[in-house]
């Protein structure tokens, strides 16, 4: 059963829905982005993003984030963005624009083009759109106690079918051709067995998994993946260490960084060395 979050209760494990985004970050728990920022830069990044010192969001999701609104929340896509002028974002055209819109997310309209474009393309697509038929329940907020730490965690599922026990994530990425190599390098490993813990501490149990995708621009092609055994093996691997290491830093207070020792890194000549014009064969030296 899913009930509305009140704030009195922002912290009390159970599955919540319609809780705004906003909300859903002001709580106080670990979240997929942290344990990536964890596990793929490190633990002081991750302690200067929960304290609100690192800008947890880029230009490339903020374009995903306006998607998730105009796919799954089409009402509050429409009460959050404004259409302004397609000029510089640093003309003071643009700024007379954001300041006349205090309360709006603001978009030129080539990038509402593109967003719009990506919903379209995902609903038009008898794959992808019956996939999204399929899952009843969306942006759900689920908290819950990691067992193995004490440590509480919180995730927000895009789509979810409480039929076939579909999880479905929402991805735009500027290549489909590349996607295996975004998902590893984004960390998507990660965040997918962290919503599929979720799912399991919440007595919901995911039985698929998958990345509904499209390209950020002009076709917005569409494509569904399905991660293979052995990323969900390595996903859920580094979840349960990661955690492990989380609570001893919390214990100690001691969030390292890159360093490891008290030495100096060696910086060596990188295994894709640069190639320079002496490299070329212009001169002959």
């Amino acid at each position: 059963m899913t009930t509305t979050l009140e704030p009195s209760a922002a912290l009390t494990p159970g599955v919540y829905r319609g809780v705004p985004a906003e909300k859903y970050h002001a709580i106080n728990a670990v979240s997929a982005t942290f344990l990536k920022r964890f596990l793929l830069d490190t633990p002081a990044h991750a302690k200067a993003m929960i304290d609100g010192k690192l800008k947890e969001e880029s230009s490339a999701m903020s374009k995903g984030t306006a998607l998730h609104a105009a796919l799954l929340e089409p009402e509050i896509f429409a009460a959050t963005y404004a259409i302004g002028p397609e000029v510089r974002r640093n003309s003071g055209e643009w700024k007379d624009f954001v300041a006349a819109n205090p309360d709006k997310e603001c978009l030129k309209p080539s990038e509402n083009e593109d967003i719009l474009g990506m919903r379209d393309s995902l609903w038009a697509d008898p794959y992808c759109a019956k996939a999204i038929r399929a899952c009843d329940q969306r942006e759900l907020t689920i908290i819950w106690i990691d067992e193995a730490t004490g440590i509480t965690c919180k995730a927000r599922i895009d789509l979810y079918s409480t039929r076939s026990k579909m999880l479905l994530d929402v991805k735009t990425t500027g290549d489909l051709s590349r996607f295996d190599r975004t998902a590893f390098d984004q960390g998507y490993d990660i965040q997918i067995c962290h919503y599929c813990n979720a799912l399991t501490a919440a007595g919901m149990t995911a039985k698929t998994a998958g990345f509904l995708c499209s390209e950020q621009t002009a076709p917005w092609l569409p494509e569904i993946y399905q991660p293979s055994g052995e990323m969900l093996a390595g996903g859920f691997d580094l979840i349960t260490r990661a955690m492990l290491c989380v609570k001893d830093c919390h214990l100690s207070g001691n969030w390292p960084g890159y360093r490891t020792d008290n030495k100096a890194r060696r910086l060596d000549v990188p295994p894709h060395r640069r190639t320079t014009t002496l490299d070329r064969g212009i001169f002959n030296v």
